[in-house]
């Protein structure tokens, strides 16, 4: 076992960074500004409808030593469900007259006349720079509340528009959230040590040229899939092999996404695809086999 436990216990820890809180209210009160300008040109946003909130890795609590962007959500609490079709995992729009993609549009607008025209757009997110305001780069992802119902039950989600592949996409943060809150209970704090330490693992393997690129969020979904009962052990080390020789041999197919309503693969962009995915687990079998036993850095 090549990885030590020193290492695992570096690379898993819980990074508490205050600096994401007052950048959301940052967030909040510039994005409530810009929600009032949008509003005043448009009759069908209501500036009380809007809630804005964090999502991905500092929600979370899977942030590493590597900082990231913070991610937050702005969504847009409509009362009526609107009419969607699905369509190659997307979710189509019909017959709506203010969609997704106008409030995008139109909150990147105001945005950019409150602070400037350096604001970018790529695919579903408006990215803030960081300014003395806030710490961090910011990307804001707007949205629409959205519910996917089913044979199981209703799935509260939110309905983004994606401008790389000029579609609406659903995705659930909250569950995905509320989900590994659960797994990390369960697995005694274990689920959430050990995506740390995965994403470090990979963050340090790219780095050094020896990792593919893979989105922290994949990684988190795929641990997801994992037996809980090979998160049992108080040994760090321990579960991090038990998992590690899980995911060497594991038919990986059938994973489901975190949030529990999809598929971890698909062609959509908040899926993973399957050969990336077995390039990852291959680069990480490789990258073990090269890792200097006693390592014990991040940096």
């Amino acid at each position: 076992m090549n990885i030590s436990k020193e290492f695992l216990e570096a690379a898993s820890r819980e990074i508490r960074v205050p600096s994401t809180l007052s950048d959301l209210e940052a967030v909040k009160k510039v994005v409530g500004a810009a929600i009032v300008q949008v509003a005043r040109r448009n009759h069908r946003l209501d500036p009380r409808a809007i809630d804005i909130y964090m999502h991905g890795s500092y929600a979370n609590n899977t942030n590493i030593y590597f900082p990231s962007n913070l991610e937050v959500v702005v969504e847009f609490k409509i009362l009526r469900q609107p009419v969607y079709r699905l369509f190659n995992d997307y979710w189509v729009e019909t017959r709506e007259e203010f969609t997704p993609r106008d409030f995008t549009m139109q909150l990147l607008d105001e945005l950019r006349e409150i602070i400037g025209a350096d604001i970018e757009h790529h695919g579903q997110v408006i990215i803030l720079p960081p300014s003395k305001d806030r710490k961090h780069t910011v990307e804001i992802t707007p949205a629409f509340t959205f519910t996917h119902t089913t044979g199981d039950g209703e799935f509260k989600g939110i309905l983004v528009w994606d401008e790389g592949v000029e579609a609406h996409l659903a995705t659930f943060p909250r569950i995905h959230q509320r989900n590994g809150e659960m797994q990390d209970k369960i697995t005694r704090g274990n689920f959430l040590r050990m995506t740390r330490a995965f994403k470090t693992l990979n963050a340090i393997a790219a780095r050094e040229g020896h990792g593919v690129k893979v989105r922290g969020y994949f990684i988190q979904c795929l641990l997801f899939n994992v037996p809980r009962n090979l998160y049992a052990s108080d040994d760090l080390q321990t579960v991090f092999y038990s998992i590690f020789n899980y995911l060497m041999r594991a038919d990986i197919r059938g994973f489901a996404s975190q949030n529990l309503v999809w598929s971890l693969f698909g062609i959509a962009p908040e899926f993973w695809s399957l050969d990336d995915a077995h390039d990852y687990i291959k680069a990480l079998k490789k990258y073990e086999r090269k890792w200097p036993p006693e390592r014990t850095e991040l940096i």
